[in-house]
């Protein structure tokens, strides 16, 4: 099995997209609608966290994989 698929399943990849998508489509709504909820503003900010999150991880993990 490569590296990347040990250190991003599909499970993950499904995760971030589904929060990427959420994020995109909220933030489309509030800027259509010219208003910017906290809660939504919140929401789009934890989706996006949830995607950058991942993506340190992986950044992490695979240099840390590359040095052993």
């Amino acid at each position: 099995m490569p590296h990347t698929q040990k250190r991003w399943p599909w499970w993950t990849q499904v995760r971030e997209a589904v929060a990427a998508v959420a994020a995109l489509i909220v933030l489309g709504v509030e800027t259509w609608r010219g208003t910017y909820n906290i809660l939504a503003m919140t929401f789009v900010l934890a989706c996006l966290g949830v995607v950058g999150t991942g993506v340190l991880t992986r950044l992490l993990v695979g240099r840390m994989e590359d040095r052993q």
